[in-house]
């Protein structure tokens, strides 16, 4: 089973001392919403539903006033592909970080963005550059508007899978499953981000099909954008460090993490709107920017906008019938699990269990915490002859709250 992950993100780059003859000695001005020009070009025009608002986005609601006015500014450089320093005007160096933060974060559909960014700064006042010269961003223009087309042809072949008349929870299942379905986890680019440079981006997790966790949860928040859905980005470490999404699903928000749902013999439901406590059990989260060292706020490791998760109602196998709460659940819900599926014609069922029940997959055994043969015996009796189950196989994901019966 795959599942080492890696996360490429931003490095920074100080260059301390006088600025150029760009410097405005006099501070350069904030700037509004107004002043925007960035907007989509991924989204397809036949699109039934409303695209999450620019700046509705949770990662730039979670800056101050100075900050957005930094994180617009770059906005602004970022869709044009500006070469050269962008004026930031007087601020603290925390205060452009958060905002390049936020903005790497909400902005899913800029692609084309290198990994590195050259920062300087006189009397306080900043100034940020993301490319040199053309050749510095990951893209050219000519290769922008190519792979923004194949972007959205495919966003164009999903929506013709679901309808506005959806409510969110199967418009969140339909994208988690395609991109399960249609994305391979790609273990060579770990080895050498040269090996697939889209890996990291929407690119390699909508265009071409080949992704590594980062390009998972880009590919994830950009389908939830486009169907309206309020969705953002978590990171923290599983064996390493890793990248999922939280969503907000009729009022309350969940983690969702593709990546970890999709394995080598097939994807699955385990970390498809989760909690906090459940999320925690297989990694560890960044902790919160707002308890987070200049350190970690340099390096990227934290998070700006983190909500708490509680809820379990839009929880997969609560939606399912398909969660145990506790020990004496265990019987009743796998029997009539499994003896639905069998009478449906299927030979799998999954099973999430409660953080009280303290299993987790791969730390204890599942036939006889869950004393699956007796169940199985249970199955038997209540189908006839021809239906009943004459071996079984059990399974699961590492990390997990839960497990898988096949037969």
């Amino acid at each position: 089973m795959k599942r080492l992950l890696a996360l490429g993100f931003a490095v920074l780059l100080i260059l301390s001392g006088c600025m150029g003859s760009s410097d405005n000695s006099g501070g350069v001005a904030s700037v509004s919403e107004d002043d925007s020009t960035a907007k989509f070009d991924i989204y397809p025009d036949n699109n039934p539903f409303t695209v999450v608002e620019r700046f509705d986005r949770a990662q730039y609601k979670a800056l101050n006033d100075l900050q957005k006015s930094i994180y617009i500014k770059l906005d602004n450089a970022l869709y044009n592909m500006q070469e050269g320093f962008v004026p930031l005007g007087e601020c603290e160096q925390r205060d452009v970080e958060l905002a390049y933060y936020a903005l790497r974060n909400d902005r899913p559909e800029y692609f084309w963005v290198p990994n590195e960014y050259k920062l300087r700064s006189k009397d306080n006042s900043f100034e940020l550059s993301f490319a040199d010269k053309s050749s510095d961003w990951v893209y050219s223009e000519k290769q922008r508007a190519e792979l923004e087309r194949e972007i959205k042809a495919e966003l164009s072949e999903f929506l013709k899978t679901v309808s506005a008349e959806e409510g969110e929870f199967q418009l969140e299942l339909a994208a988690h499953d395609r991109i399960c379905d249609r994305v391979t986890y790609d273990n060579a680019a770990l080895i050498s981000p040269e090996n697939n440079a889209h890996a990291w981006s929407i690119v390699g997790g909508i265009a071409k099909g080949k992704a590594v966790c980062e390009g998972y949860s880009r590919a994830f928040q950009v389908m939830m954008y486009m169907m309206g859905i309020d969705c953002s980005l978590v990171t923290g470490v599983m064996s390493q460090s890793h990248m999922w999404n939280t969503v907000k699903i009729d009022g309350d928000w969940y983690h969702v993490d593709t990546t970890s749902d999709d394995t080598e013999s097939g994807f699955y439901h385990f970390f498809f709107n989760v909690t906090d406590e459940c999320i925690q059990k297989g990694r560890t989260v960044d902790k919160k920017a707002t308890n987070a060292s200049d350190s970690d706020i340099s390096s990227g490791k934290f998070n700006l906008f983190l909500p708490s998760c509680t809820a379990t109602k839009q929880n997969y196998h609560v939606v399912n019938s398909l969660y145990i709460g506790s020990a004496d659940q265990v019987e009743s819900t796998v029997v009539s699990v499994i003896c639905d599926a069998v009478r449906s014609g299927r030979s799998f069922a999954e099973f999430a269990v409660s953080p009280k029940m303290g299993f987790v997959f791969g730390e204890g055994d599942v036939t006889k915490v869950f004393k699956i043969e007796r169940c199985i015996s249970a199955v038997n009796a209540e189908l006839s002859g021809s239906q009943r189950i004459k071996s079984y196989s059990y399974g699961g994901i590492t990390g997990a709250l839960g497990f898988t019966v096949g037969w």
